[in-house]
């Protein structure tokens, strides 16, 4: 994403399996542009698992699959965005 503006919703659900691991669902639309007159906006959708990692369990690595308008990913972070 490049460009002066940008703007981005991200919804989350996130389904608790242990004190370890969770499951999570994801939608997210957003651009990024420099003409505010020409918004296209991009939808991508995925899955992934959430794993709490040792040894206070308050930090998170996340691995996802995600899929947009016409590719799909598998990324790996740490951290959760919310």
């Amino acid at each position: 994403f490049r460009g002066k503006h940008f703007y981005l919703q991200s919804t989350e659900l996130r389904v608790p399996l242990s004190e370890t691991f969770a499951l999570a669902i994801y939608t997210d639309t957003g651009e990024a542009t420099d003409d505010l007159s020409q918004l296209h906006p991009k939808f991508s959708y995925g899955s992934g698992l959430r794993i709490a990692l040792p040894p206070d369990r308050i930090q998170w690595a996340r691995i996802d699959f995600g899929f947009g308008q016409d590719s799909w990913a598998v990324y790996a972070d740490f951290g959760l965005p919310f």
